[in-house]
This record gives structure tokens, sequence and C-alpha cells, in this order.
């Protein structure tokens, strides 16, 4: 995904002994604050995750497997520093709760010519099969204020393209999932084609990159992954 240029916390793998036990390897990863923006050379700004306040906590109280969601903001401290910055997130969170709120539930669906960047990012997901991180409670986003747009921050994507076949089917098929739907709802083909014109490193360049995190993976493995991408793109790229 950073490879893709879509917005990436930065990742590596630490040797870590917690309490004096045995070294075990621990991801440690960026969290999206003021620094995260700085190193993207971005503008300081509104940041946005949906809240699970009612999705988990309250999920009995609503009586309702579908409880509602709501956007929140993640830097109140950036938001309450002036009244123009309490302007900015107040518009910014209401652009995200109207994409949630046009949205059934599961997953964000939007249109997808005035959200391009948007679709591109849940292209690429979807390719590496990250169906966790396309819930729509698992969302984090970046408020542009200068284009009013919301850009998407790659996040518990949870990939499964390792383990299973990533499900992909024909639009004119009857589709059994509201996750098999995405694909054709969002206008994923042509995104997909556009994904793969723009493609300009390779699977050694990703093992290079992690080797360099300290990841220990094996070449071949890192080829089939790529690889796989690559063949689920084409696969959506075909959708009629």
């Amino acid at each position: 995904m950073q490879n893709l240029n879509f917005l990436t916390p930065r990742t590596h793998s630490v040797d870590v002994s917690m309490n004096g036990q045995k070294v075990n390897p621990f991801i440690f990863q960026e969290k999206a604050t003021k620094e995260f923006l700085e190193y993207n050379s971005l503008r300081e700004s509104t940041i946005l995750e949906t809240s699970e306040e009612f999705y988990w906590e309250n999920r009995k109280l609503t009586k309702t497997e579908n409880p509602v969601l709501f956007g929140k903001i993640l830097n109140t401290k950036w938001t309450n520093s002036s009244p123009n910055n309490i302007k900015i997130s107040l518009k910014a969170l209401d652009e995200f709760n109207k994409l949630i709120f046009q949205s059934d539930y599961g997953y964000l669906k939007y249109n997808y010519t005035q959200n391009s960047l948007i679709q591109s990012f849940d292209t690429a997901l979807f390719a590496l099969d990250g169906h966790h991180g396309l819930f729509t409670h698992n969302r984090k986003f970046y408020y542009d204020n200068f284009n009013n747009k919301l850009i998407p921050i790659y996040y518990d994507a949870d990939s499964q393209i390792a383990s299973r076949e990533t499900d992909i089917k024909e639009c004119t098929l009857s589709k059994k999932t509201e996750y098999s739907n995405l694909a054709c709802i969002n206008g994923f083909p042509d995104a997909a084609l556009d994904l793969l014109q723009k493609i300009n490193f390779s699977s050694g360049d990703i093992y290079q990159q992690l080797v360099d995190k300290n990841i220990e993976v094996e070449k071949i493995f890192v080829d089939e992954i790529f690889d796989k991408f690559i063949s689920n793109l084409n696969s959506l790229s075909a959708l009629k």
C-alpha cells in the first residue's frame, strides 16, 4: 500500500523482552498523529475514524445487529486549539458521517467518480483480501481541507491473501454476501485497471523493504503474495 502511495503508517519488527521474559518479535507501528502527517508532507488537519462505541460497548443497548455508526475525531487537541480548526473538524466530521450514512452499514458505498482516491484504496485493499480493513467500523481518514476530500489511511487490514482465495465474482452473477458485491457497486474494475498501470515496483523491491524493516521472510513467499495481488487486480479489472 505504501508503494502505491497510500497513507500508510511506518511499521517495523522489533525484538522485545517483556517483564524479563524471552525475546519475541513485536510490531512497532506509528499512530496517525501530527508526526505521521508531517512525514507524509501533509498539512495538519482533522484525523477521523469510525466510533465503535455502539458497535461493541453498547450493542446490546441498541438491540440490533446493525447499530448506527458515526465518525469520531482523533486529534481533538488540534481541533480545540483554534476556532478555525473547530470549523475544519466539524466540516470533516460532516463529510465522513455523510459517507457512512449513505452506505449500507457493513461497507462504505460512495459515488466513486467523486471519491476516486477512496475507490483506488479500497480496490487495492480488496485485492489484498483485506476484508477486515474494509468494514465501515475499521476505517480511518485524513481530511484535506483545501480540496474538501477524505483521504484513507491504511489501518488494521488483516489481509488473508496468503491463506485463502479472494472472493471475486462476476457482476452479472447473484451475490451471496454484501462483501462480494463491493467490487461492482464501487467500480473496482476501472480502479483495478488503473492500479495495474501505475505499479512500477517489483516483489524484489518489497522484499528489500521488508529486510530493511528487520522482518524475516523468504523471498519466495513475497513473490507469491505479490503475484497473487497482481492476479486479483487482473480478475477485478475483468469483471462485467
